[in-house]
Formats: C-alpha cells, structure tokens, sequence
C-alpha cells in the first residue's frame, strides 16, 4: 500500500525533473511553461503532507508562471502580489510558512522581469529559500529538488552567458 507520504514524494519527483529540464532552455517562455508544470505538482505534493499555505503558494506561482510567459505587465504582477498574500492569509497556521510566502513573492516578481537573465536571478534566490522551507517541514525530496533548481540554473545561467565557453553543452530549442 503506497503511503501520502510516499505518493507526495513521488509527486515532488516529478515536479523535480520538469523544474530541472526547465533552466537547461534559454528562452523565458520555455522556461516558464516547464516551471508552471513543477509548481503544480508540487502543489499537489504539499496539499498530501497536509500544508496548505505552500500548497496554495505553489499553486498561484504556476498560474503566475503560465501567466508570466506571455506578459511582464507590473499590473499583472501586482495583482499577484495580492492574490499570494490574501492566499497565504487565508490559509496560514504556522509561522514557518512565512519563508514559503517570502520565495513566493520573490519568485512573482522575478517571473515578470523582461530577460531570462533577470528571471534565473530571481529564481535563485527562490530556490534557495524554498529549499530551507521543504528542509524544515522535513520534505526530502522536494528540499533536494530546490537544491537542484538552484545548481541547474546556476548552470543554465553559466552555460549561457559565459561567452560561449560551453556552447557545445547547450540544448537546442525548436522553433515552431
């Protein structure tokens, strides 16, 4: 018998291996459909261990994404804003999740940044929050995940914009 914690385990799996291939593409667009499938997931994932206030986070943040990859309105993004904090006041019950809002609204703001540089940026530190976040709650896999997210897009950013010192590393995007 598969156990929540185990089914919610194997969900932040899944969600790892799209946030993974999503840096390992240049374009913003890409990048942000690939994240707007991890962060649904991962959604899923926290709803099973029981946490809704990230699980509603996460949710937003891949509507955010979806929504990111076509504009980088500030009015788009400001209604973000306020839909994560009345998301998080809604559903609030411990103060830890206070570090899932913070990397929320960082990542929100990094999604509407116009370059992918910018958006890698954000999106570090994000990461690097949320990963102290899932360590906390005691989510292995989906902390892991977050330690990944960070090293791929650190190496993403590198293979990207290091004066074609590892082009033959890069990926190749189809263009449709």
């Amino acid at each position: 018998m598969v156990t929540s914690f185990l089914l919610s385990q194997t969900l932040a799996a899944f969600a790892f291996a799209l946030g993974i291939a999503a840096f390992q593409f240049k374009t913003r667009q890409t990048v942000l459909f690939y994240w707007c499938g991890s962060a649904l997931v991962n959604a899923c994932h926290f709803l099973i261990l029981g946490l809704p206030e990230p699980a509603t986070l996460a949710a937003l943040t891949g509507i955010r994404f979806l929504t990111a990859a076509f504009t980088t309105s500030r009015k788009v993004m400001s209604v973000f804003f306020v839909l994560v904090v009345i998301g998080f006041w809604m559903t609030f019950q411990q103060p830890l999740s206070l570090l899932a809002l913070v990397a929320t609204l960082l990542g929100t703001y990094g999604s509407f940044r116009p370059s992918d540089r910018e958006v890698r940026v954000f999106l570090m530190g994000c990461a690097l929050i949320w990963m102290v976040h899932n360590f906390l709650v005691w989510s292995p896999v989906a902390a892991m995940m977050e330690a990944s997210f960070f090293m791929s897009n650190v190496l993403g950013f590198v293979r990207f914009y290091s004066s074609g010192r590892f082009e033959k590393f890069r990926i190749q995007e189809r263009k449709e």
